[in-house]
């Protein structure tokens, strides 16, 4: 009984104002009724907050940034040594020196990933927090990182050509012009007189 009542009252509130004042026509209006725009403002959290957070791009922490970036260069390095073929038929130190052009071009790389993975490491360590544009900058020197495995078997395939170095440079070139994009977006959002605006100028 008390069920179907309330289940009327939800549908059809206009039906119980002959028991408007009664207690029991009281507690179906605190259950059912929707609240005043003055009841839902006072429940409001501050809009302060939100509009410092807007201001500065929806502002987080680097933790999940810092996360993602190391898997990603692992991977980038797991996939450059497997480029590293074993030679079959000729156990002698022979079969090792043939490939000294894919060794040195991936120990080159690797230097460069090393070196990278470092200073990225250091420029997050030195910012308080990250953006969504950090975030999209980050990706994109990700981007041309992620392609040195490619670039770099293709130098050691070719022993070092032309063409092949040339666009090995390319590569590297925009793996500078993404990080330098990505610490001054970084500065841009911590301020220049965060860590890292300090430290680089």
């Amino acid at each position: 009984h008390n069920r179907t009542t309330l289940l009327l009252f939800q549908r059809f509130p206009g039906s119980f104002q002959p028991l408007a004042g009664s207690d029991f026509y009281a507690k179906l209006r605190k259950r059912f009724s929707r609240p005043t725009v003055a009841e839902v403002s006072c429940c409001k959290p501050e809009k302060n907050g939100l509009k410092a957070i807007s201001a500065k791009g929806a502002a987080m922490g680097t933790n999940r940034l810092e996360a993602f970036s190391d898997g990603v260069l692992a991977i980038i390095i797991t996939i450059m040594v497997l480029e590293l073929k074993v030679p079959h038929g000729n156990p002698g130190p022979s079969a090792l020196f043939s490939l000294w052009p894919v060794f040195s071009s991936y120990i080159l790389s690797f230097i460069y990933v090393g070196i990278y993975w470092n200073n990225h490491h250091h420029m997050l360590q030195a910012s308080d927090r990250v953006t969504g544009a950090v975030l999209w900058a980050n990706l994109h020197l990700l981007f041309w990182l992620s392609l040195l495995p490619f670039t770099t078997g293709w130098m050691g395939e070719n022993e070092f050509g032309r063409w092949p170095t040339a666009l090995y440079g390319v590569n590297l070139l925009c793996c500078a012009l993404a990080y330098f994009m990505l610490e001054r977006l970084i500065i841009a959002v911590n301020g220049k007189s965060g860590i890292l605006g300090r430290a680089v100028g």
